[in-house]
């Protein structure tokens, strides 16, 4: 008798097989077209923005600026307010400062002829020394431009409120402040502090002002 062949078995677990492969395949596709895809077009949107646009979706919001009410070197009122729209660069100094305000008085000097379209203010922390006067007097003894650069002035209760509400300080006399610069946005949002006298600090804080500036001010020129 001639035995008789019994079908092979092989295919039929290949087959199984291909199934259970493509089958974890269409799952992670699904998982892809679920949570990959939203991630790709993010990813897409965030390449499309310009420098000046990813730089400012990049820093940080750190506080909105405190309102105020003072007065220039020119004893003209200056206010919260009159900054609005603008991007802008302040510090806290006092005109009696024998040590940190000298040197950062020379490099905000140095930033003004770097950017030049951004606004500077210098907020005094001796308020009761640093009158308009004596401002103006420290101006012209630095060889001050203060054509886009004003220092500000007021009663020390104002003072010690703007200095607290910039967080350069937190005690109530604010001579004990901060040596930092303070980057504030158009909506008079605090985007970031740097210290002046860090050569990679200051290079980036004029590559941040820049950026800001070219996306909200630069935009309407």
């Amino acid at each position: 008798m001639i035995p008789i062949s019994q079908p092979h078995s092989t295919p039929v677990r290949k087959s199984t097989e291909a199934k259970k492969i493509l089958g974890v395949f269409l799952v992670i596709a699904c998982i892809l077209g679920v949570c990959g895809l939203p991630f790709l077009l993010a990813f897409a949107k965030f390449r499309a923005l310009s420098h000046s646009q990813r730089v400012e979706t990049q820093l940080p919001v750190i506080a909105q600026i405190p309102t105020f009410q003072l007065i220039n070197h020119k004893k003209e009122p200056v206010t919260s307010e009159t900054f609005r729209g603008k991007t802008w660069i302040a510090d806290f100094i006092f005109t009696r400062c024998g040590s940190s305000c000298p040197a950062m008085t020379q490099k905000m000097k140095i930033l003004q002829s770097r950017v030049s379209n951004l606004k500077l203010t210098s907020f005094t922390v001796d308020p009761s020394y640093d009158t308009p006067e004596i401002l103006g007097r420290y101006i012209q003894r630095f060889e001050l431009n203060d054509q886009n650069w004003m220092f500000l002035t007021g009663t020390k209760e104002e003072l010690i409120k703007t200095a607290k509400g910039f967080k350069v300080t937190g005690a109530n006399e604010p001579v004990f402040h901060s040596d930092r610069f303070v980057l504030v946005d158009s909506h008079g949002l605090i985007r970031g502090y740097y210290d002046p006298q860090d050569k990679e600090g200051f290079e980036k804080l004029i590559a941040d002002a820049k950026s800001l500036f070219a996306n909200t001010e630069g935009n309407r020129s």
